[in-house]
């Protein structure tokens, strides 16, 4: 089913029971790794994460997006989205918990069921700020750094600089983070 599509039906049941939404647009975001879906306050769009829409049911897909247009509710009916938990603050919850009694969904904050994706990254190639000092873990697909992203430091934004490329593991002897060294 068409991502818009499946929008639209959910518009249309949010509206049955009473519940207006107000969303520029509904988009894939590849870039989304670690969610199903986000709301962009400023701008009033919905983001989807595409991998998981394509590996997930109808109805885990509406739960995604009722989840995400109850932000956007959440946001018309207040002004804005409550910065507590991530936008799940108690506003946020009672309109939930409303649209998941009258439509049957489970919306919640954390959704209830899990979808694995597998992302072809398997390099790791870790950054040192010049600075401050602070490291950073890139994984990618690509081997050679200089295709890889690495960006600015989070902390003092300055210039990062390459260190190594490696795979994290377990030690054995003490459960830690390890890095083992790609050798060619």
């Amino acid at each position: 089913m068409v991502l818009q599509e499946l929008y639209e039906e959910c518009v249309d049941l949010l509206s049955s029971v009473g519940y207006e939404t107000n969303v520029s647009n509904i988009t894939f975001n590849n870039r989304l790794s670690s969610t199903y879906g986000s709301y962009c306050e400023d701008d009033f769009s919905i983001e989807i994460n595409e991998k998981v829409f394509n590996l997930a049911s109808k109805d885990q897909n509406m739960t995604t997006i009722i989840h995400e247009l109850s932000h956007n509710i959440d946001h018309m009916t207040n002004g804005s989205i409550d910065s507590y938990l991530e936008g799940h603050g108690e506003n946020w919850m009672k309109i939930a918990n409303d649209i998941s009694e009258k439509l049957g969904f489970q919306i919640q904050r954390y959704t209830p069921f899990t979808i694995h994706v597998h992302y072809d990254k398997k390099y790791h190639h870790t950054y040192k700020c010049e600075d401050c000092g602070a490291e950073k873990m890139v994984m990618s697909k690509y081997k050679d750094e200089s295709k890889v992203r690495s960006g600015r430091c989070k902390y003092c934004n300055s210039d990062i600089k390459y260190l190594f490329n490696g795979q994290y593991a377990i030690s054995m002897k003490n459960g830690g983070r390890t890095i083992q060294l790609d050798n060619y």
